[in-house]
């Protein structure tokens, strides 16, 4: 999952100076990084909470990571996993045996024995960015303000 800021050429055009970018590139590199640890933070959270998701090792809650590529004018955030497991269960799918004939898992009632699982979506990475959208745009808008407070201040509607 990613989030994107980009400069237009007409924000571009409001610099007299190169430091002034260079302020206002840093405020968006750190807004957007402060905006996805945010995201993150709720996903982490959200495992065995309202993702329907539970958590017994504790490791997909670990492996949730976030990065933040920044160029001349954007920055792009992207939250993550790298447990093996964390797409299924994002998005969903089928899950069917590979070596033998079989999948065989335990449950509450006793062992099963099956040729696939579907599994359901249930989302923890898309959902977290969604429920904090406005918080994240305030993040953003706090990082670049704090850059380039004396030169003008940043508001969007």
């Amino acid at each position: 999952m990613k989030i994107a800021m980009f400069m237009t050429p007409s924000v571009l055009r409001m610099f007299k100076t190169g430091a002034q970018f260079s302020r206002m590139h840093r405020g968006m590199k750190k807004g957007v990084k402060d905006a996805i640890e945010i995201s993150a933070d709720t996903a982490r959270g959200s495992i065995g909470g309202y993702s329907g998701l539970k958590n017994r090792s504790g490791y997909l809650r670990r492996s949730i990571n976030t990065y933040v590529n920044s160029k001349t004018t954007s920055a792009v955030a992207t939250i993550g996993s790298n447990a093996v497991y964390a797409a299924i269960h994002e998005h969903g799918g089928v899950v069917t045996t590979k070596v033998s004939n079989y999948l065989m898992f335990q449950t509450q009632s006793g062992w099963v024995k099956t040729k696939l699982v579907n599994i359901p979506p249930r989302p923890f990475l898309a959902t977290a960015v969604d429920r904090n959208y406005f918080t994240m745009k305030q993040a953003i808008i706090k990082g670049i303000n704090k850059e380039i407070s004396n030169d003008l201040t940043v508001r969007v509607n």
